[in-house]
């Protein structure tokens, strides 16, 4: 499925569109937030220049939700259908109805909240904790920068309900068996993916290590949803991986 807002945020500069709007970045590429008042700027510029995160109110904005919020369009679309006039980019946005698009963002966001709350998890667990210290050299600092989480009990299923549950089973977070639902990362250290300043895929590691295990990690399928396997990811941890 070809996405022109991915293609959009590839192509754009972020620091452009913000300047477009008259906000600069001084020398140590930080702004005052979009999104909430302040006197000292905390919106730091990614070195990839094409998001920027606030560590004021820890929210993490791309290209287009800047125009959104800068630019003070109704919605995402009409952004980026700015942003694409504006830049002569050419891209057709007929071409994702307004619905997918809606999905896409949603699942988006759904990801990111699993991933959040399965972090509140691992950092309240000690003995994870160390393990990965010990085992994998993962810091505490770096689960709470990386998101890394702890799904220790089968709890999805039962939280996603209606539309929710529609995007998890897509996701591939949840699957189905005879009309019994079971959350797929159940018992795993969650590795989320990250694809400018997104989580865009999840990996997992069996925690605690079981004897008779045929897969010690498993990750998500590539979906309409999950666009790219993360190859140098799987190489670095150089484990067998599973795709569910």
């Amino acid at each position: 499925m070809i996405n022109p807002f991915e293609i959009l945020k590839e192509r754009i500069d972020f620091e452009s569109v913000a300047k477009d709007h008259g906000r600069e970045f001084n020398s140590s590429r930080k702004a005052l937030c979009p999104i909430h008042d302040e006197k000292t700027p905390s919106f730091s510029l990614h070195p990839s220049r094409q998001y920027a995160h606030c560590f004021g109110c820890d929210k993490t904005v791309d290209v287009i939700e800047l125009e959104h919020l800068l630019g003070k369009h109704s919605n995402r679309r009409e952004a980026a259908k700015a942003l694409n006039s504006r830049y002569n980019l050419g891209l057709n946005f007929n071409d994702l109805p307004i619905e997918q698009e809606r999905e896409l963002i949603d699942s988006n966001k759904l990801i990111e909240w699993y991933c959040e709350q399965n972090n509140k998890t691992l950092l309240m667990n000690a003995e994870a904790i160390n393990w990965l210290e010990e085992r994998k050299g993962i810091t505490k600092d770096q689960v709470k920068a990386f998101k890394i989480g702890y799904h220790d009990k089968g709890w999805l299923k039962n939280k996603v309900k209606d539309r929710s549950r529609e995007i998890s089973l897509k996701l591939g977070l949840i699957k189905e068996n005879n009309e019994n639902y079971y959350d797929v990362f159940k018992n795993r250290i969650t590795f989320p993916v990250w694809n400018r300043g997104r989580i865009k895929s999840i990996w997992a590691r069996e925690y605690p290590d079981k004897a008779d295990s045929n897969y010690k990690w498993i990750g998500l399928q590539k979906s309409e949803y999950i666009q790219n396997k993360p190859i140098a990811f799987v190489e670095y941890l150089n484990c067998e991986i599973c795709f569910v």
